[in-house]
């Protein structure tokens, strides 16, 4: 005896809103076995048979399929020695916000887009200054040729383009440090 909850594909079709081909596909592929013939004959299925295959499975929460590395493991760890609970260490992390914001409102902080513009400032004025050096020495050295100047201007040019890596440099462990946070 069939159940009430067995159909032919017709009737698996019209009821998943698939076509009649989708529902011989899927039969045939996941090799349905039918539960019985309905009254012209047909072959009819039992719909828990055809439901995993027609119904459209939910996205499975993140976090649940999501497993935490080794290191966020000890990272957690660390923090509930630390703080006693989680819920202590968001209070804290919550006070910390409280406390940059108030920094920020006091121009005790810079905001990043601020810092970038004033280093960039600071590295054309510095770029200006290095390239007036050169004339500066021949101004005061009376004995100061154009050849010292190219040497001189050389050295100053290394010497910039060193400052500005180091820089540059340090400026990618922040980005670095800050994205990880």
């Amino acid at each position: 005896m069939t159940s009430k909850y067995a159909m032919n594909k017709t009737e698996a079709a019209n009821y998943w809103k698939k076509s009649p081909n989708t529902i011989k596909k899927v039969i045939e592929e996941n090799d349905i076995k039918p539960c019985g013939k309905d009254k012209r004959g047909n072959d009819v299925f039992e719909c828990k048979d055809l439901a995993p295959y027609l119904v459209e499975q939910k996205k499975a929460s993140r976090r649940r399929n999501r497993t935490l590395s080794d290191s966020k493991v000890e990272e957690i760890e660390e923090l509930l020695q630390a703080f006693g609970s989680m819920k202590e260490f968001k209070e804290y992390e919550m006070a910390l916000g409280q406390q940059q914001k108030r920094e920020l409102e006091q121009r005790q902080l810079v905001k990043a887009a601020e810092a970038v513009a004033m280093f960039s400032g600071m590295f054309a004025i510095l770029k200006k200054k290095f390239r007036q050096i050169p004339t500066e020495a021949e101004r005061i050295c009376p004995d100061w040729s154009g050849k010292h100047s190219e040497r001189l201007d050389n050295k100053l040019v290394n010497m910039l383009k060193e400052v500005i890596r180091s820089a540059q440099e340090y400026a990618d462990e922040l980005q670095e440090h800050q994205s990880s946070d």
